[in-house]
This record gives C-alpha cells, structure tokens and sequence, in this order.
C-alpha cells in the first residue's frame, strides 16, 4: 500500500458521459485497492462520482466487477447518510471512511478473479478468431482485408449512452447480413466494443471481403465510415486503417496485413493473426467494457459456412 497524491493520481474527466464515469470509477476502485488516500480527498471523489454514476445506474445492468464494488459501496454509503442528501457525505466521521475503505478492500479476490477470467476468455476468442480467419484464408484465393474504427466525436460523447451505442451496432450488424452496397460481397468480419475514458464508447472492425469481386480498400473503408455517420447522424466518426499512408507504414516494417491477401502469401497471412491478437488482446483490460446488457458480447464475428473443399497452401509445404 503506497502514499500518494491523489490530486496528480486521480482527476476525474471534464467531459461526463456514461463511458467517461464508468472509467473513473474503475480507476477510483483500482487506486484505492493499491494505494492508501487521505479520508477528506477519499469523500470529495466518492461524492462527485456518486453523483455522476447516478445519471446512468439501472439494475439490469451487467457491470464490471470494479463497478459492482462501487455499487455495494454506494448502498453503504447511503445506510450511513440515512436518509441525508449525498451533499452531507463530508460530514461521514473517520470510523465511516475506514469501514468504506475496508469494504473496498474485502473485495479484492472479486477483481483478481474478473480479471482472470478476461483474460482466460481472450485467450478463446484468439483462438477462435483465428481459426475462422483461417477457415475463411483457405477457400479463397485471395481476400480484401478493410479495417475500420468507428466512435463518436467529443461533443456527442454526453449524448451516447449504452443503450444507444448498442442500438446503433446493431443497425450495423443488420447492414452486414444484408450485404448491400459497401458489403456486399462481404465474407466475414470482426467485431470488438470497447470504451475509454477519453474515447467513449467506440468499435473495432476487420472486414473480410471476396478478393475476386472486390477492390479498392481505401475506398470501402470510407464507405463504411460514411454508413456509419449515416448511422448515428451527427456525431460519428471513424478512422480508415486502409489509407495509402498507413498500408505503408506497415509495410515498411513488415507487419502488413491490411488490403490485397493472396491465399498463399505466407508473411501476410502471419500478420494478419498477429493483428487478430489485437482484438482479443488480453492487456487491454482498461478499454474493455465496464457495462453490458445480459448476453451482450464484446467480440464477435460473422456467420461462416466453410466451402469444404481442400486446399494446399504453399507455406504448409515442406
């Protein structure tokens, strides 16, 4: 248990929307299972943040374990006001915040466990993203590969909450079974929801497209962004990985794996996994989201039917 500043350690974010509360009271919790906080700066965060995580509370909601500490410390919280406005939880004695703080403490196997079984669960969605990436690689000669990611800008971050992030994921996963227009041709895709603090709520996507019968990335990846904003209205954004400029980069280094994909293009068909790794990657606990309705998964992918023909790859070859 270490002493720190929490003024430098903990500020809470300018901009209040769901996502951003949801992010600071994860760092709240987080914080004071590692280090110890003076009674007085401990009340004026619990205060605010109670406040702002008030706005957007609903019982069915399935949280974090870090947000579900935060809950069983605000019923506590509320026992001890009995009745008094949260304004008076200043006036909480130094006995009331240590058995808070000691509340917060008995919970720490919670979060261990959490983030065990994240982690183990990233550890299958590796694998099975993988595996259909592969199934995909193997009926066809080639593939266009079009990643995307699609938010919202600053200004509409207080209006997107949960609820209509998810509705408008949803549009966008009926627009993909159809297959009209930007999708057509579409074979398979990725898709990862995450949430930041500064970013909101936002998504990943890797789309998988016949490379017979599509062309031009660069183009589909605006196209894509373009539905999304048609989507969401005012507000959505989105950042083309497919652009001239980046596909260079990467291919630079080595590590390219976004555009044209020959079936028997062994180095691309490597980074594509390793790209892969980054939507299931188990260090990005922190953007990772904090609330889901029941049965809502954070990654996904597209309905596949393998052709069940047998291919030979050339870098399956001896």
């Amino acid at each position: 248990m270490t002493y720190l500043d929490w003024n430098i350690l903990m500020r809470l974010s300018d901009h209040i929307h769901q996502a951003s509360v949801l992010s600071d009271i994860h760092h709240f919790i987080e914080c004071n299972l590692n280090h110890y906080v003076e009674h007085a700066v401990f009340l004026d965060l619990l205060q605010e943040l109670i406040v702002r995580f008030k706005q957007y509370h609903q019982e069915l909601l399935s949280y974090a374990a870090t947000i579900e500490i935060f809950v069983l410390l605000m019923q506590a919280v509320e026992q001890m006001l009995d009745g008094r406005i949260y304004d008076e939880i200043s006036t909480l004695d130094a006995q009331q915040v240590n058995q808070l703080q000691k509340l917060i403490l008995s919970q720490r196997e919670k979060v261990k466990e959490h983030l065990q079984r994240y982690k183990e669960q990233q550890q299958r969605n590796r694998e099975s993203i993988q595996s259909y990436m592969q199934t995909i690689i193997k009926d066809h000669h080639k593939l266009l590969l079009v990643r995307v990611d699609l938010s919202y800008t600053k200004e509409k971050h207080g209006q997107i909450g949960l609820q209509d992030f998810y509705q408008h994921i949803q549009k966008l996963r009926q627009l993909l079974k159809d297959q009209q227009g930007c999708f057509a041709e579409l074979k398979g895709y990725v898709l990862k929801l995450e949430q930041g603090k500064d970013k909101g709520f936002h998504a990943h996507l890797l789309f998988i497209y016949n490379g017979s019968k599509r062309q031009n990335d660069t183009f589909l990846g605006q196209a894509v962004i373009d539905k999304w904003r048609e989507i969401v209205g005012d507000g959505g954004i989105g950042n083309n990985c497919n652009t001239v400029k980046y596909k260079e980069r990467y291919r630079q280094t080595g590590r390219l794996a976004l555009g044209m994909l020959h079936r028997d293009d062994k180095q691309m068909t490597d980074n594509v996994m390793l790209l892969l790794n980054y939507f299931a990657n188990e260090d990005k606990y922190d953007q990772s989201l904090l609330v889901s309705y029941a049965g809502m998964r954070c990654l996904s992918k597209g309905e596949y039917q393998p052709h069940g023909r047998q291919y030979q790859l050339k870098s399956e070859c001896k």
